[in-house]
């Protein structure tokens, strides 16, 4: 305990602290938040691609804790929809997985990709991605998904279930962390004409947002910044 109120003794003694997340303001009065860097590189310039074909990814480490058991709960009464799921996962919820692929055909476990650009391959596939985190748990307090940013670098659709403050201006859609909720809005979303969804169509040109907010040039930015005050 001593550590840890050591720890937070110094960064209040700093001259100012830049915070990968935006929900512990008050540790500093010279605060600002990033919560990670995206090489203005590595943002793409065009407008992200819309299949229309009803695919769905849930990736990273598949756990409660990051909305698998909800996912599973959702896609299994919407049929008309395809869930992918990559990423690592325990040998005991596998196997859970495996029997559940089994039954339901539209929910798909391509496993662990040891090789960046086949995940990519199957990111760019799918119109939408999902980031299923319980904002009632702890340890969803304060962190963020990087996960996120990654996604939005590519132009990709996020669905998220917290309304994240270090994503402000950003166009992502967002829905409560709810089982009902949740397959109504993606049965609404999968059957309305994206084509003339004005908000499908911001959430597919993030670029100008997330070199402003999240490239280095923002970083050198928030340290110019910081050291003026």
């Amino acid at each position: 305990r001593w550590i840890g109120k050591s720890i937070l003794w110094a960064i209040r003694q700093a001259k100012g602290v830049v915070s990968l997340s935006g929900r512990c303001n008050e540790v500093n009065h010279n605060f600002s938040c990033i919560p990670g860097i995206i090489p203005k590189s590595k943002i793409s310039k065009q407008i992200g691609s819309f299949h229309r074909n009803k695919c769905f990814l849930l990736s990273g480490t598949l756990n409660k804790n990051t909305g698998i058991e909800l996912a599973l709960d959702v896609f299994k009464n919407i049929p008309d929809a395809t869930l992918f799921l990559s990423g690592m996962i325990s040998d005991d919820y596998k196997i859970k997985l495996e029997e559940i692929c089994q039954k339901y055909k539209n929910i798909i476990y391509k496993g662990f990709f040891e090789k960046h650009s086949e995940y990519l391959d199957l990111l760019h596939s799918v119109d939408f991605t999902l980031s299923l985190r319980d904002p009632l748990s702890i340890v969803n307090h304060y962190n963020f998904p990087s996960k996120i940013l990654e996604t939005l670098a590519y132009n990709k659709i996020v669905i998220s279930t917290i309304e994240y403050p270090e994503l402000n201006g950003v166009n992502y859609l967002c829905v409560p962390y709810d089982k009902e909720k949740l397959t109504t809005y993606i049965k609404n979303l999968i059957n309305t004409d994206s084509k003339n969804n004005t908000t499908i169509t911001a959430c597919l040109n993030n670029t100008e947002i997330l070199i402003k907010k999240y490239s280095e040039e923002a970083w050198y930015d928030v340290f110019r910044s910081m050291e003026n005050k």
